[in-house]
């Protein structure tokens, strides 16, 4: 009886799954890259800075 999976095919499908993740990932971001390049304004979203104010004890 042979079994489900072997080894070597769950290696090969995990292989592929992270190759799979890894271009999707350098896609995104060469396509982030490319549209802030494009982009004629900043492209960053800053937030003013606030000072933290001392919090009282009990």
């Amino acid at each position: 009886m042979r079994r489900s999976f072997s080894n070597d095919d769950l290696d090969a499908g995990l292989t592929v799954s992270f190759m799979l993740r890894l271009l999707a990932t350098v896609a995104f971001g060469v396509r982030s890259a490319l549209a802030a390049r494009r982009s004629a304004t900043p492209t960053a979203n800053e937030t003013p800075y606030v000072p933290v104010t001392a919090v009282e004890g009990p």
